[in-house]
């Protein structure tokens, strides 16, 4: 008699192909990603001119500047500087926007040549993007998922990879935050110094913590996010004591908020009345009060691993201005969304929407760009909307259990009796 075939055999389907060939997908553009990435960060620690030409260059002056006792915020003393190692003379200084707090970070950059120093830099980012994934990953359940690869062809962290922008710190702090928000409190509230970088990202964030904090008297929070700013200011002024001197002095001068600086707040203003720079506060003013609803709402249950994602998708969307860069960000918000057994369409959609952006930028479309990077924010925003409805969440909210939890509730689910 002829042999049946095993059973536990089964035919390829066409949901089975479609699967392999998604998964395919993925790797692919991940990988190809990556190889950009690795490429940009090459070129620049390679190429003479390149090096000069990145966001980082900013703050490798304002480290040499600080380590010869200079204004680390002085436009003339930086231009020269900065075109003395390649960057255009035809385009204005790029000068640090960050407070002086931020200073200790960029201090030890001084004392090494500027390829050295960009070396360690994209050392630096490449760690704080990698851990933030991981701590990401062990916070909502994503440990060994597939999804972890779709973090490094986000298109805002690829940028900031190659730039060298700063932002991929507000992300590691944030990341810290939501993984010890409950167990260790002290060192989340130490985290969001790293936040406190890019504050105009945070602003409806900051707004509802320090809302809970007080009226949950969680003090440790309070007090670790204290500390560590007063050091570095500290640490600062016997660095620079006119350092915020200098900074408001630049600040003034560069009247950012009359700047064009892609963002859904600059399109508020420009759209209503350019001249009109109250306009730009009209969104973070909207979202800080939606905020504060939104925690007037769920503040009883209100648990910070559930509730970030949404809240800093607000806040960045809303922000008073904010670069495309400063996107990485909501990392803590899509990544989470990504572990769920979401379908087809949601995945095929992140990928779409990233790899599009990401392309433009490698293709000439400039960050000033009022097509595009203006709404970048929005599309993240509605995206999450989306695949929030779509996506059934994780049984019984996994994603927020303890080890031992989820194996309570595997055996009860199994009609096992548990004892405690």
């Amino acid at each position: 008699m002829p042999e049946s075939p095993p059973a536990n055999l089964h035919p390829v389907t066409a949901v089975d192909r479609a699967s392999k060939f998604t998964d395919f997908v993925v790797v692919t553009v991940c990988t190809l990603a990556f190889a950009l990435n690795a490429g940009g960060i090459l070129t620049s620690l390679l190429t003479d001119g390149f090096a000069g030409q990145r966001d980082f260059l900013t703050y490798w002056c304002s480290g040499v500047q600080l380590v010869h006792h200079q204004n680390p915020y002085g436009e003339a003393a930086i231009g020269t500087l900065e075109r003395s190692v390649g960057f255009p003379p035809s385009l204005q200084p790029l000068i640090m926007r960050n407070a002086p707090y931020a200073l200790v970070v960029v201090y030890p950059l001084g004392f090494f040549t500027l390829k050295v120093a960009s070396l360690i830099w994209s050392v630096c980012m490449i760690l704080a993007a990698w851990w933030s994934v991981r701590l990401i990953a062990d916070t909502y359940g994503g440990r060994g998922k597939k999804a972890n690869l779709l973090a490094i062809a986000f298109a805002p962290l690829l940028s900031c990879l190659i730039s060298g922008q700063i932002s991929l710190f507000a992300l590691l702090g944030l990341s810290l935050f939501v993984r010890l928000v409950v167990t260790r409190p002290w060192l989340a509230g130490a985290s969001l110094w790293l936040c406190a970088f890019k504050p105009q990202d945070f602003v409806p964030f900051g707004i509802v913590l320090f809302a809970w904090c007080v009226s949950r008297r969680a003090w440790p929070i309070l007090l670790g996010t204290a500390v560590p700013l007063a050091a570095s200011v500290a640490i600062v002024h016997l660095m620079d004591p006119h350092a915020w001197r200098e900074y408001f002095g630049m600040m003034s001068a560069a009247a950012i908020p009359d700047k064009f600086i892609p963002s859904l707040s600059t399109m508020v203003r420009v759209a209503i009345n350019p001249n009109a720079v109250w306009l730009q506060w009209l969104p973070m003013t909207g979202g800080s009060l939606w905020a504060l609803f939104y925690l007037r709402r769920h503040g009883r249950a209100w648990d910070w691993r559930e509730r970030t994602p949404l809240l800093i998708l607000i806040s960045i969307w809303t922000a008073p201005y904010s670069w495309f860069m400063d996107q990485s960000i909501l990392l803590v918000a899509l990544l989470p969304l990504l572990y769920r057994r979401i379908s087809r369409p949601v995945i095929w959609s992140f990928v779409l929407i990233s790899g599009l952006v990401e392309w433009a930028n490698v293709f000439g479309v400039p960050l000033g760009s009022r097509h595009l990077y203006p709404w970048t924010a929005t599309i993240w925003l509605g995206w999450y909307l989306w695949a929030s409805r779509t996506t059934p969440p994780l049984d019984g909210s996994e994603a927020f259990r303890d080890p031992s939890q989820q194996i309570t509730a595997v055996l009860q689910a199994s009609g096992t009796t548990v004892t405690r």
